[in-house]
């Protein structure tokens, strides 16, 4: 597995095993996300505070601040990393976005000797397939 995958997406095996939980899962986590009762994407601070607590409680060595977490969920919703897509829906990857991301870091894995899948596309790490394109935030 290569590193552009590693933290991407599920191995196929696992991939395949998880599809009807997937199927389920995905949209009714989009849902609650979108859902006007839902404060998370407008205020973050709940949400923040229980990850925020998880990290410490669990003790792995990774540190995650309060400042931190405020300082990532600004910048999700500034760069548009959460959001609408284009097509107004929640949750799904825009293929171009994908290819530019793989554009960016092959060259930056290459360097790092950490080997690229040849010929890899948005498609082998990123799908749709779980999408309901009926939700989106308001």
């Amino acid at each position: 597995m290569t590193p552009a995958t590693r933290y991407t997406s599920p191995p196929p095996q696992s991939a395949r095993a998880t599809r009807p939980s997937c199927r389920r899962a995905w949209p009714s986590w989009c849902r609650s996300c979108s859902s006007p009762s839902s404060t998370s994407y407008k205020n973050p601070k709940p949400a923040i505070d229980v990850i925020v607590d998880l990290v410490d409680q669990y003790k792995t060595g990774w540190v995650y601040s309060r400042g931190l977490a405020g300082y990532s969920a600004k910048a999700m919703k500034d760069l548009h990393i959460v959001g609408n897509g284009r097509d107004d829906t929640l949750g799904n990857f825009e293929t171009e976005r994908v290819r530019r991301v793989i554009e960016i870091v092959t060259p930056i894995f290459t360097a790092q000797k950490k080997p690229v899948k040849q010929g890899l596309k948005p498609e082998d790490i990123a799908t749709n397939e779980f999408i309901d394109p009926e939700i989106r935030l308001p």
